[in-house]
């Protein structure tokens, strides 16, 4: 008995569902995984890429039937093929201007000077090229920033619990780095904000300080780290004397500019425009 066309629907909309932060259908058609069967390797929830897997299938048989199903894993094993993209129509999709060095360098902007401005790049493409190329730095950078401005929105609790998963996952690859300092100062700075209680916010201050002086200590050259740290802790001379610092280590441009302006906002207590 053939099911019916609202159970199948029921169907593909709970798998799209379970499949909510899993990799993207062309990265799990990518390579073989028969030494990895749950896909250990990708960042997500558990479940999310078996979901993924079958909503592809599932989708496939919609559009083409069974009997072509069929033939295509007749192909793939007489061929021993890994690649199956091309086989279950998913050619990569274009990574909308990443590897060009404008949308990196303007998302490198926005985060000196706070501001959450179109990079052109989304976080959703941001997030599969950082799942494609798990040792391309520059992809990291592109997905934890930008996950960084989503997660300032008071209803992105998802956000930022995924947040915490990718810097934890990058610390552990890059603790020592500069960009490694920024981000944890900076989800310190997060919790400090969206704490539900006086003790978490203890926690993170306390979290924060000491990720702060290290930071400081180990790369007190780099703009970004000095940005950061004005932002999260010090008090406003000290913020103040941080900002002018970075700017001094920037070329001239509006960069430079903004955060010139920032420091003298914040040695009149006003807020930076």
């Amino acid at each position: 008995m053939c099911p019916s066309r609202g159970g199948v629907d029921a169907a593909m909309d709970a798998l799209t569902q379970r499949s909510v932060r899993g990799p993207h259908p062309s990265i799990l058609a990518s390579r073989r995984w028969t030494e990895e069967p749950c896909f250990d390797s990708l960042a997500g929830p558990t479940g999310a890429a078996h979901a993924q897997c079958a909503k592809v299938v599932g989708t496939f048989i919609q559009r083409h039937g069974i009997g072509t199903l069929i033939d295509v894993f007749a192909k793939v094993r007489i061929e021993n093929l890994d690649d199956v993209r091309r086989l279950m129509d998913l050619q990569q999709e274009t990574d909308a201007g990443y590897g060009e060095v404008g949308p990196l360098a303007r998302l490198r902007e926005n985060f000196l000077l706070g501001q959450d401005e179109p990079i052109g790049v989304s976080l959703d493409v941001a997030r599969r090229l950082s799942m494609e190329r798990p040792d391309d730095l520059e992809a990291a950078e592109l997905y934890l920033k930008l996950l960084l401005f989503e997660a300032n929105a008071p209803a992105a609790q998802d956000i930022r619990r995924e947040l915490d998963e990718a810097i934890d996952s990058f610390v552990r690859r890059q603790g020592d780095s500069a960009l490694a300092f920024v981000l944890c100062l900076s989800r310190e700075g997060l919790k400090i904000r969206f704490a539900p209680d006086f003790i978490t916010m203890h926690d993170a201050l306390a979290r924060g300080k000491a990720i702060y002086n290290s930071a400081l200590e180990l790369h007190g050259d780099d703009p970004e780290v000095l940005v950061t740290a004005a932002k999260y802790g010090g008090g406003r001379p000290r913020a103040v004397n941080l900002m002018n610092r970075a700017a001094t280590l920037l070329p001239d441009g509006p960069v430079r500019a903004g955060i010139r302006q920032a420091a003298v906002s914040a040695t009149s207590g006003q807020t930076p425009p």
